[in-house]
């Protein structure tokens, strides 16, 4: 069996990164059959540096069935992550971010050491037009040096979309680029909604707290909509300068809009909180899957979303409604939309959001394009 690597510095327990987390937990629940299975994570939230409580950090743990090395805040080197994969010595190294400079590095400077080790770095949406436009020069260079010393000659690739596929050829160039979506979490299955009524709306939206993910649109369009509209906000606070935009927003609704933050929650809460709301609004700048959009439709719930999403052919299955991401007028209509739906038009939505989903994932034949990418009968 082979070793696999999982460079994340995104983890369970950790709660505030968002989607990435659900995705790397779902992929080694899928995967320990196959390959053995070590995680190299950080012992500390995202934007924290206290160490996570009830975690038995800085040394190899066993967590589910697979070995976990939890790095405290402080280690966080090169060196000290480049000594925790000389003490696996693995077969392949899932990379995790590119951008990630102290993992990128060690695990590349690794595999220049070890040249039949496999590595696979999956950028999880960092070559997005958006993302590439923050510390733009910065990037380049740091490009520029990883093609010049030769650290990428060989390096594998994964993308989770399309477009992706295309921004990684047109960032990076030359590496063989894989196809294979996030692994979504497998939910009981699920209640339609049949009692919404008409007139009324409950909204949700799972996401951090940041300008990628458009919450600002969110609120402004729920400005003119006629009819009762609830709006529950999840997620990490990560820029606090961007909520307090919001916040100003949110006093300026009409009575019949209710908007209001939940804050952070562990992805145990997503069932609860999705089945207790009829639909996701999600106008977000950006996604490279989108976490949030698979656990609505997998929980029946049809969506409102940007078209800067993988999932932008739902609307022609009838799980939801795609607004292009510059059109807020556009989102405020989708919105009255599903407002002045009656329960047997909105019964329909929910049904078929489960039923797009379920034709556009086969969660099994997503776990073989990982085999494959790993090379676990290679």
């Amino acid at each position: 069996m082979k070793k696999l690597l999982i460079r994340a510095s995104l983890f369970p327990p950790q709660k505030l990164g968002g989607g990435p987390i659900t995705s790397v937990s779902n992929l080694v629940k899928k995967l320990k059959d196959k390959f053995e299975i070590y995680v190299l994570t950080h012992n500390y939230e995202i934007g924290h540096c206290e160490p996570l409580p009830n975690v038995d950090g800085g040394k190899w743990t066993t967590v589910d069935g697979v070995k976990v090395f939890y790095v405290d805040h402080k280690d966080n080197s090169v060196k000290f992550n480049l000594n925790r994969i000389e003490e696996v010595k693995p077969d392949v190294i899932y990379q995790n971010s590119f951008f990630s400079y102290d993992h990128l590095l060690a695990s590349l400077r690794y595999r220049k050491k070890h040249k039949d080790v496999r590595v696979v770095v999956v950028p999880r949406g960092e070559f997005g037009f958006e993302k590439l436009k923050l510390g733009r020069i910065k990037k380049r260079l740091y490009i520029k040096a990883l093609k010049l010393f030769g650290y990428l000659k060989g390096v594998f690739f994964q993308a989770t979309s399309d477009d992706e596929v295309s921004e990684i050829e047109n960032v990076i160039g030359g590496n063989k680029v894989f196809y294979a979506t996030n692994l979504p979490y497998e939910y009981s299955a699920p209640d339609f909604v049949n009692d919404k009524k008409k007139g009324e709306l409950s909204l949700f939206t799972i996401s951090r707290i940041h300008e990628i993910k458009n919450i600002l649109t969110s609120v402004k369009c729920l400005k003119k909509v006629s009819g009762k509209v609830v709006f529950d906000i999840y997620g990490p606070m990560e820029q606090i300068d961007y909520w307090a935009k919001c916040e100003a927003e949110i006093k300026e609704l009409p009575e019949n809009v209710t908007v209001e933050y939940k804050g952070a929650i562990d992805h145990d809460e997503v069932e609860n909180v999705v089945r207790s709301h009829e639909a996701l609004l999600f106008p977000t700048k950006g996604e490279n899957f989108g976490q949030t959009i698979a656990d609505s439709f997998l929980n029946a719930r049809p969506v409102i979303i940007s078209d800067k999403t993988p999932w932008s052919d739902c609307e022609e299955f009838g799980g939801g409604i795609v607004v292009k991401l510059e059109d807020e007028v556009g989102f405020t209509k989708a919105v009255q939309t599903f407002i002045d739906a009656d329960p047997d038009e909105f019964y329909k939505y929910s049904v078929r959001s489960k039923e797009y989903i379920d034709k556009k994932l086969n969660i099994e034949e997503e776990v073989e394009k990982y085999c494959e990418m790993f090379g676990e009968n290679e």
